[in-house]
């Protein structure tokens, strides 16, 4: 047996009391929203999976196609059906009193799915940041550029300017030559 990493992984998968009595399928997996920590699996079992139970993680262990539980099938059969909602303080209260637990009243419940879209959205902000500022440093790069090529145009018609003065200047200068040869 290994201990649960990922449990979120194992959803789909057969639970298990000690005594290898199946529980049902784990449907999902509730965590702490502030610490990420798994509390709680979602357990569906009977016909079609209409019973769903809410069964605390605390010793839980993994094997190939299962996962084990510490809690055996008596105290899940006593405990109350899981609501069809992350469980409030109240529902919580009542879950954990079934198994003789106490959880924090600053424990806010979120699924692996919502933790997972949580962490997407953290991602895709984080990603739109990094673009943000590769963006405002593109936008100076070009600000740069331009500033670049308006001071190279600029001094291309200077440089257009002094040509034209100097080419007229050795036109004059050639006139004022054919004049003294002339002469």
């Amino acid at each position: 047996m290994i201990t649960i990493e990922n449990i979120e992984d194992w959803r789909g998968q057969r639970v298990l009391d000690p005594a290898d009595e199946q529980l049902g399928k784990l449907e999902d997996i509730y965590f702490d929203r502030d610490s990420g920590t798994p509390l709680l699996a979602l357990v569906k079992s009977g016909l079609m999976g209409r019973r769903a139970k809410l069964i605390p993680l605390d010793g839980a262990t993994v094997g190939r196609d299962h996962v084990r539980l510490v809690h055996g099938k008596e105290a899940v059969d006593a405990a109350p059906d899981a609501p069809d909602e992350a469980p409030d303080h109240a529902e919580l209260d009542k879950v954990a009193a079934a198994y003789g637990l106490k959880f924090s009243d600053r424990v806010t419940l979120e699924t692996a799915d919502q933790a997972a879209r949580r962490a997407e959205a953290q991602a895709a902000r984080d990603r739109a940041d990094q673009l943000s500022i590769t963006a405002r440093e593109k936008i100076a790069a070009r600000d740069a550029a331009q500033r670049r090529a308006q001071n190279a145009g600029e001094d291309a018609t200077q440089a257009e300017r002094e040509a034209e003065e100097a080419r007229e200047a050795a036109l004059q200068a050639r006139e004022e030559a054919q004049r003294y040869d002339e002469d």
